[in-house]
């Protein structure tokens, strides 16, 4: 019979599974996003710029379907990034989807917005280029721009990391495997 130091050992480990089994199961899920595209230019505005690849980072909390952590974005006009001063993100409920937007508050790139089509409810795969599709401008005066840009291109996900009870929950399982050697509880033998 095991002594009571290990019965109240198994007891924490299993007390320890359970709660971050439960923490687990309410955990937010963060997608670890990246954009690769191009960036068509399509007035005066951008055309010192020219058209050009756009490739980019972000995340996106599922559960909550907000904006998370750090963004960057390198397009044909410049670097537009989370880092910038006065750097927003917002979501964008348009046509029944929530779609991703990003923008700076000074320097040339005002505004990088992805629309995915309406039966996209993961925001994963291909941006619309439809004609309230995805855009991006460049400021023509502070605070003014207009969009300059048509956005084409894929939304990939690069990572779904998991929630930080995953390693709480590995150190209960092994707590469990070094009580059940050290106390030689082994499986049932076949007869």
């Amino acid at each position: 019979m095991p002594s009571l130091s290990k019965l109240i050992l198994m007891a924490l480990s299993c007390l320890l599974l359970a709660t971050c089994l439960a923490a687990s199961a309410k955990a937010d899920t963060i997608e670890t996003l990246s954009f690769t595209g191009t960036a068509t230019c399509d007035d005066a505005t951008c055309a010192s710029y020219g058209s050009g690849p756009v490739t980019g980072t972000y995340s996106l909390d599922v559960t909550t379907q907000t904006l998370v952590g750090p963004w960057s974005f390198t397009m044909p006009s410049g670097v537009i990034s989370s880092t910038d001063s006065g750097a927003s993100d917002y979501l964008v409920d348009r046509f029944g989807d929530i779609n991703p937007g990003f923008e700076e508050a000074s320097g040339v790139t005002a505004f990088l917005q992805f629309f995915f089509p309406i039966t996209d409810t993961t925001e994963l795969g291909s941006v619309s280029a439809a004609s309230v599709g995805s855009d991006a401008c460049i400021y023509v005066s502070t605070n003014s721009c207009d969009p300059d840009y048509i956005i084409t291109g894929t939304v990939s996900l690069v990572s779904t990391p998991e929630p930080g009870a995953a390693g709480l929950m590995l150190l209960g399982v092994g707590m469990l495997l070094v009580l059940r050697k050290r106390a030689g509880w082994g499986l049932p033998q076949a007869a």
